[in-house]
């Protein structure tokens, strides 16, 4: 039951997020509005705290609201999944973002910065397996999680549909439940850093 509510918990956030969004663009006009949307793909390297290195992806639908010359937000529903040596975790998140528009190349450049920050919650299906100073320990649970994210994205004018995204991303969880290799309780909190690159398609 734990496990449906998180799930549910998620799903409803996200569908939340998109639904705002939506409706925050539904005085514009019909043609345009499909514009405002996009879906995206990302892969990257992982490194959690005390652990291997690894890495995973994700991958999102979102929409973009109250575009200007300067800045505009998006809303996003995401899923992704990363493994990091025997240790691996599932993703469903909601996340907001503000992109700072306006930067240029270059004067006689086709390319478009545009730097990004943004933060996300949502729920984790989280598998940790290690060992430490007290012996070799096992978690495995759904547990609350967020995120912090940063980067930039790449524009250009050749290609107007298409965006590159280079970031960073920061992500944690609330205790997740288990036991060491002697059966006694253990619970660990996720730790990820994220090195990501990744793609961006508009309808």
């Amino acid at each position: 039951m734990k496990k449906i509510s998180r799930y549910l918990l998620s799903l409803s956030v996200s569908a939340i997020a998109l639904t705002a969004a939506s409706s925050a663009m539904a005085q514009s006009d019909s043609n345009d509005r499909w514009a405002n949307w996009y879906a995206s793909a990302t892969g990257d390297v992982t490194w959690l705290q005390g652990y291997d290195t690894g890495g995973g992806g994700d991958v999102a639908v979102g929409v973009r609201f109250w575009p200007s010359d300067y800045s505009d937000f998006r809303l996003e529903a995401e899923a992704g999944y990363h493994d990091v040596s025997s240790s691996h975790y599932f993703t469903y998140m909601g996340n907001l973002y503000y992109d700072f528009n306006g930067l240029n190349a270059g004067s006689n450049s086709n390319w478009k910065v545009i730097p990004y920050i943004g933060a996300g919650m949502g729920d984790a299906t989280v598998h940790l397996s290690n060992s430490d100073f007290a012996g070799r320990y096992t978690v495995h649970d759904d547990a609350f999680a967020y995120q912090f994210m940063a980067g930039v994205t790449l524009e250009n004018a050749a290609m107007p549909n298409t965006d590159w995204l280079i970031g960073y991303r920061y992500f944690g969880t609330e205790d997740v439940d288990g036991t060491d290799n002697a059966g006694i309780g253990e619970s660990q909190r996720l730790h990820a850093n994220n090195l990501e690159v990744g793609l961006r398609w508009h309808f």
